[in-house]
């Protein structure tokens, strides 16, 4: 999960909370928060999730500091999933999410030097948006279409793959760090991407950049602690 700062409210208040989705996108970029996904401009706006649920918090329904990014898939599995009442889970707003995770072959799972308590809370997280169902050593889960959706990620863990592998044949790489640039802004999967490319100067500094990804806390790819708020 790409660690975002959302900022405060661009303005006082909101009619409705619909009314933020230009905000959000100018902020954190168009992409779910959760499970890096990419929403193009032909599919309209991505579906504005409620960190607190508008069934248990209706006070906060237009709250832009309650609104995040979420694919339908993520969205769907995170229901009614209320911080208030749930065990601590890593929030890609409030804390240093890339440092948790660990991404290979396009599956994501707590990283493996976590404590004990920071694994479970990691593993907490991605079972709250459902990116549990694609861990390869678990049983598949139900929910959404979870083979149309691992396709996918897969289809995008393998595209940042390829490109790692032409970059690296390169006789002039850097040539090629612009067109990387725009694959991974139009296909999503951010972690992938950074995973992949972590030990590329040019191109981690673009992935790093809030130019062409909104909202990235640059902060939090460097040495530093697990959380921050």
């Amino acid at each position: 999960m790409r660690p975002i700062r959302r900022g405060e409210s661009p303005q006082e208040n909101y009619n409705s909370y619909l009314d933020a989705r230009m905000d959000l996108r100018d902020r954190i970029g168009p992409y779910c928060v959760y499970c890096e996904c990419y929403f193009a401009p032909s599919a309209g706006f991505p579906r504005v999730d409620h960190i607190h649920p508008q069934s248990r918090h209706p006070e906060r329904i237009n709250d832009w500091q309650n609104l995040l990014f979420a694919c339908d898939s993520c969205n769907g599995a995170k229901k009614a999933f209320d911080p208030a009442q749930e065990l601590p889970v890593f929030w890609p707003h409030l804390d240093n999410t890339w440092r948790v995770f660990f991404y290979r072959n396009g599956f994501v799972m707590p990283h493996p030097d976590l404590e004990e308590e920071e694994h479970a809370q990691a593993s907490r997280t991605l079972a709250m948006v459902g990116l549990d169902r694609f861990d390869p050593s678990n049983p598949p889960k139900p929910g959404g279409n979870p083979a149309e959706i691992l396709t996918a990620r897969l289809d995008a863990w393998n595209l940042a793959a390829r490109m790692k592998t032409k970059y690296d044949k390169a006789d002039h790489p850097e040539q090629l760090a612009n067109d990387i640039l725009e694959l991974a802004k139009k296909t999503g999967h951010w972690s992938y991407w950074m995973t992949l490319f972590q030990k590329c100067d040019p191109i981690r500094e673009r992935l790093m950049s809030t130019a062409h990804f909104p909202g990235t806390r640059r902060e939090c790819l460097e040495p530093g602690p697990l959380t921050q708020g």
